[in-house]
C-alpha cells in the first residue's frame, strides 16, 4: 500500500515512520504486506508458525533479494561509466553528457538506498513479527 511520500507531522512532532498491520481472517495462515511512507518501505509478515515456522526468514530473503538486486545494478552503472569514461578521449556528446548526468543520479539514489538498507537491517533486531 501506498503511503505518503513526504514525513508527516502530529501537532508539532515529526512521524519518523508508520507500522500497520492487516487483521487476517482465521483462514489465511500468512499475511505479507508491505507500506510506503517518506520514500521508505516497510515489510510486515503475519502467520501462524505452524504453516510458517520461520516468518523471519521472508523479511531476511526479502532484504536479501534488494541488496542483490542492488548490486547488479550498481555493476551496470559501473560498466556504464567505464564504457564512457574509455570515450573520453574524444569530445563528449550531449547524449553522453546526458548518460553520465542520469549514471550520477542513479549512484546517489543508490548510495541512499544502501544506506537504508543498513538502516533497516540494524533494525531488524527491534523489528516485529507477529505469529499465532
Amino acid at each position: 500500500m501506498a503511503g505518503p511520500e513526504n514525513v508527516l507531522t502530529l501537532d508539532t512532532k515529526v512521524i519518523r515512520s508508520i507500522m500497520y498491520w492487516m487483521p487476517t481472517p482465521d483462514q489465511v495462515p500468512i499475511a505479507i504486506s508491505f507500506f510506503t511512507y517518506a520514500e521508505q518501505i516497510r515489510m510486515a509478515v503475519i502467520g501462524d508458525r505452524s504453516v510458517l515456522p520461520n516468518p523471519e526468514f521472508l523479511t531476511k530473503y526479502f532484504v536479501f533479494q534488494i541488496q542483490m538486486k542492488m548490486a547488479v545494478v550498481q555493476q551496470e552503472l559501473f560498466e556504464l561509466k567505464m564504457r564512457l569514461e574509455a570515450r573520453s578521449g574524444r569530445k563528449i556528446s550531449e547524449k553522453d553528457m546526458r548518460l553520465i548526468r542520469k549514471i550520477e543520479q542513479l549512484k546517489e539514489e543508490l548510495r541512499e538506498l544502501l544506506v537504508e538498507l543498513r538502516k533497516r537491517k540494524s533494525e531488524e533486531e527491534h523489528s516485529l513479527i507477529l505469529t499465532n
